[in-house]
């Protein structure tokens, strides 16, 4: 939708910049128009604006030179990532229809709590389960910060839940993570590249939520 003047209607631009205005303002310079612009001018001086995103003054967000660094940088990290994820995933084949496990921790008396858990998903799901999808947007950098279910999971009672990347990919998660599966059954999944997008793959899909600016 195109703006419309407040002073003369038209579209294409704003009273700000009101071409109609400007010309009033230079015929009588002493008049109403070019007082309201002095005003205008003088309040913008005392507070100028601040980019909402670095809180610098002389530009805004749209402009501003540090959230398009920190989005390329944040881009980097998540796609650098990316490559370690899959070259695990190939590895230790990971993708579509993959067979995984319920982990040991199922006789762990280290951590009653947590075997007792594990006892209670298997008994609901089952041992196994396959997984049929990928949580992408959470397959980046964030998994090194705090480990997230990014892994849809299908078990034999016909649910499908979400589940954390298995023991084989330890090394790409935030340090405490224990993961609760294992790969059982592994298939090929050399062209598990290509079950995701180009932005995907570049690290800009994320971009703007690690910057704050978005989901």
């Amino acid at each position: 939708m195109q703006r419309r003047c407040g002073h003369c209607y038209n579209v294409g631009h704003n009273r700000r910049s009101c071409p109609e205005i400007k010309k009033i303002i230079r015929d009588n310079p002493d008049g109403y128009q070019a007082r309201i612009e002095r005003q205008r001018k003088e309040q913008a001086s005392r507070n100028p604006r601040r980019c909402s995103y670095c809180e610098e003054t002389g530009h805004n967000k749209k402009t501003c030179s540090k959230l398009k660094h920190d989005r390329i940088d944040v881009a980097k990290q998540s796609r650098l990532w990316r490559w370690d994820f899959l070259a695990c995933a190939r590895q230790h084949g990971l993708t579509l229809g993959t067979l995984l496990k319920f982990t040991a921790h199922l006789d762990d008396s280290k951590n009653e709590w947590r075997t007792d858990r594990l006892k209670r998903q298997v008994e609901q799901y089952g041992l196994f389960g396959v997984v049929v999808g990928f949580d992408e947007r959470m397959l980046d950098k964030r998994q090194k910060e705090r480990s997230y279910q990014s892994l849809l999971v299908r078990f034999p009672n016909g649910k499908t839940i979400k589940q954390y990347l298995p023991k084989e990919f330890i090394h790409l998660m935030e340090q405490y993570t224990e993961p609760e599966m294992v790969i059982a059954g592994k298939v090929d999944a050399s062209k598990i590249n290509e079950l995701f997008d180009r932005q995907w793959h570049d690290g800009t899909d994320t971009a703007d939520f690690h910057c704050g600016q978005g989901n």
